[in-house]
């Protein structure tokens, strides 16, 4: 869950992996989910990331600010995410994608 993803970037904080404001990270929603980027100490990019419930099309970015309120940040993605012409729940989109694979397994 997105709280998680908070929990996580702000031990990565506390701990010194990642100094806010200085070290390289990033924080966005794909819509489809909320994601941290990070660089480990080689320089390797590394994702940490949580499932939102909605679908869009991918490629997607959209910078959040994890020091928001949780509340805030799901209303805003969920209202970014419903602007876009693809929307639908994800588990709609999951539905719809068993149904797209069974059928091609079946021709």
């Amino acid at each position: 869950d997105l709280d998680a993803l908070k929990r996580l970037r702000q031990r990565m904080i506390a701990e010194g992996y990642v100094k806010d404001g200085v070290t390289k990270h990033r924080t966005i929603t794909h819509g489809n989910a909320w994601a941290m980027y990070v660089h480990d100490p080689e320089g390797n990019q590394v994702e940490c990331f949580v499932d939102s419930d909605w679908y869009i099309e991918q490629p997607c970015s959209l910078h959040i600010d994890l020091d928001r309120p949780t509340a805030d940040i799901l209303a805003e993605s969920e209202a970014f995410c419903r602007a876009q012409p693809s929307f639908k729940p994800i588990e709609e989109w999951r539905e719809e994608m068993r149904r797209r694979i069974a059928a091609h397994d079946a021709a």
